[in-house]
């Protein structure tokens, strides 16, 4: 999940201080990494969210899950 991020530009930027922050490998719900998704204000947050869940389903295509 941190490469996914890095290479999709999403990781958090210490200059604007945004961007996904990712925390754990796994997660008490299940599966998955758990994040932190920090933007300016909700909108931007919703798009980093939006840009995050296509990336994770773009990958998802491409390893054949």
């Amino acid at each position: 999940m941190v490469s996914l991020i890095d290479e999709s530009r999403l990781a958090l930027d210490p200059d604007t201080r945004t961007g996904v922050v990712p925390l754990a490998g796994t997660s008490d719900l299940g599966g998955g990494t758990e994040s932190v998704v920090l933007g300016r204000d909700a909108a931007e947050v919703r798009d980093l969210k939006g840009r995050l869940s296509a990336c994770i389903a773009g990958r998802a295509r491409t390893e054949g899950a």
